[in-house]
């Protein structure tokens, strides 16, 4: 069924490029696409990576990065944001400071990638604060994994915003992935917890990307946040049910 032009919001996603298609921006598109929006983009760094891992990064100036977001916010009526990679403090200031300059509120979702300009994991505590000081008051929904989780504290109250604790990654429980939503108010107790079977054939790429992508584009479409969540996690699920492998290594989703 083809979706009214007009029905499409417009959503922009601030992350990396990745040149094997399963992650990062190129994920966001896909999933934004298949929700229906539109989706605009700012670049933050380019990698040279495949199914297998990264080999090398380059990252965008943070005056580069500025000047494509400000490209597409004086030209476009974004409705809802999200961010994925941000390698650097300069690029999590930058987006904050185009972000608090908006004359209208845009939601925003966080999605904190930590990685260095080796395309490792990376706990750098200048990042680490920027996000916290910088960027998390103006998020809508924060969604880490369980690494990022304790890189920030493992507490509700340390986001300043809501927070999707996505539990894909945690070994403990073995049979069924359960995401949890906190409210930073809310004593550490989740509000919500979504439970599900896990889908078996793994590893997966791109999965977090692509959730926080249709949570932004939902977002975009005017539902509130909890709705927006299951129907993200329902596409997700259809996704991974559809991965498949296109190269030598994880296996992608199907968007």
């Amino acid at each position: 069924m083809t979706r009214p032009v007009g029905d499409q919001p417009i959503v922009l996603t601030i992350a990396g490029s990745d040149s094997g298609g399963g992650a990062g921006i190129q994920a966001d598109i896909k999933a934004i696409h298949a929700n229906g929006g539109y989706a605009v983009t700012a670049l933050t760094a380019i990698t040279a990576q495949n199914t297998t891992g990264v080999a090398a990064v380059e990252v965008v100036s943070p005056r580069f990065l500025e000047a494509q977001l400000n490209a597409i916010l004086s030209d476009f009526s974004v409705a809802a944001m999200k961010t994925g990679m941000l390698a650097t403090a300069e690029h999590v200031e930058t987006i904050a400071s185009v972000f608090r300059r908006q004359q209208r509120v845009i939601p925003l979702v966080i999605d904190p990638v930590l990685v260095a300009t080796s395309g490792d994991k990376l706990a750098d505590p200048a990042v680490i604060n920027a996000y916290r000081n910088r960027l998390f008051p103006h998020a809508m929904l924060i969604t880490p994994n369980a690494d990022e989780w304790h890189v920030f504290g493992g507490a509700a109250a340390n986001w300043g915003a809501p927070v999707l604790r996505k539990g894909g990654d945690e070994a403990t429980h073995r049979d069924y992935v359960e995401d949890r939503l906190y409210h930073p108010d809310a004593d550490d107790a989740a509000t919500k917890a979504w439970r599900s079977a896990r889908v078996e054939g793994g590893p997966f790429h791109g999965t977090g990307c692509t959730l926080s992508a249709a949570i932004a584009t939902e977002l975009g479409h005017g539902r509130g946040l909890e709705s927006a969540i299951e129907r993200a996690r329902a596409y997700v699920r259809t996704a991974l049910a559809g991965a498949w492998s296109p190269g030598h290594g994880a296996r992608v989703l199907d968007h």
